[in-house]
């Protein structure tokens, strides 16, 4: 008799472990197998027996509940459906979750994306909304069996246990820069530093101790190193010369007085850097907010004299009663 080894599903409901990992919760149902499931949601068998605790030949119950591991390349972020054969991935909005923790942090994609997906206009989310975070492709071609294969370990004597390996060479040489200069950055040193007569790299100073301010640019800011505690191998992130460019303008600001109550200091903004730092002045009140960048305004949701759109909580930081603001900003491009 032939079986249908494979779900047949019109959504698929995913949340975020502790470490931050993929997750989605799956009903066993009559005629799938386990190798089915693995094929459709694109993970070895053996991380979705390992992470389950399933032991070979187990015969597993049906409606069981069984959890099933989901790799984010694998989701189609695209704002729109494009595709008959796309069914939508959902996450439950949880309390204090913002765009951005869910955008950025957890399933890696542009906001802008994930607003045209869930015809959002503002910041404005709530808890327990169900957010469409992607699409998820149900047919076999459209993924690369020999990618998924390949991920899975070799077999050994005892039950193959499949660990998740993260090659951490870039991250932990940025890590290392970001330690430092946080590090000398803290310290008690003042702005009154050694200056050099010439701009060259740090590498090329003298070993002598030198007071230097330079910028760094995985820090993304400015710090005051001691060239000598610079390793040659990090010393091509960092230059004493700043290679961006300040900008000082007035520009319209916007913000949704029904947002939800958040301590997060974010914005969009037309074209500053994502993921940089803006100064945000309100003249009427002379007050000053430092501001993230977590988006760049791009659709046509709003006017094109909107320079720059600020959570609830930066409006009132800034003292602003209307919605409707002229301010200051100042950022490097």
């Amino acid at each position: 008799m032939a079986q249908m080894t494979s779900p047949r599903l019109q959504s698929i409901e995913v949340d975020i472990s502790h470490d931050n990992e993929i997750i989605a919760i799956h009903t066993i149902k009559k005629n799938e197998t386990l190798y089915g499931i693995a094929r459709y949601y694109k993970v070895p068998l053996q991380r979705l027996m390992s992470i389950n605790n399933i032991l070979p030949d187990q015969i597993i119950s049906l409606n069981s509940e069984i959890k099933v591991p989901i790799n984010n390349e694998y989701i189609n972020k695209s704002g729109v459906k494009k595709d008959d054969n796309w069914i939508p991935v959902i996450y439950t909005i949880k309390k204090k979750e913002t765009l951005y923790t869910i955008g950025k942090k957890y399933f890696s994609q542009e906001i802008e994306d994930l607003n045209e997906r869930n015809d959002i206009n503002s910041f404005i989310i709530h808890e327990n909304e169900k957010l469409i975070i992607g699409w998820w492709a149900s047919t076999k071609s459209t993924y690369n069996e020999e990618l998924i294969n390949a991920h899975t370990p070799v077999s050994s004597e005892k039950t193959a246990i499949y660990t998740k390996e993260i090659t951490a060479l870039d991250s932990n040489r940025i890590l290392k820069i970001q330690q430092k200069a946080r590090q000398i950055a803290e310290s008690n040193i003042t702005d009154n530093v050694v200056s050099r007569p010439h701009l060259e790299p740090v590498h090329k100073l003298e070993k002598t101790p030198t007071l230097s301010k330079v910028y760094n640019q995985n820090y993304g800011d400015y710090v005051i190193i001691d060239s000598t505690m610079i390793d040659r191998s990090l010393s091509d992130t960092m230059m004493i010369e700043d290679p961006r460019t300040r900008i000082n303008k007035k520009g319209i600001c916007i913000w949704m007085k029904d947002d939800p109550e958040t301590t997060q200091l974010l914005a969009f903004h037309r074209s500053a850097k994502i993921g940089s730092k803006m100064n945000v002045r309100y003249p009427l009140t002379n007050r000053t907010v430092e501001v993230e960048i977590v988006d760049n305004i791009k659709s046509n949701l709003y006017p094109d004299d909107v320079e720059i759109i600020v959570t609830k909580a930066v409006a009132l930081k800034l003292g602003a009663r209307d919605s409707r603001i002229q301010i200051n900003m100042d950022y490097y491009q």
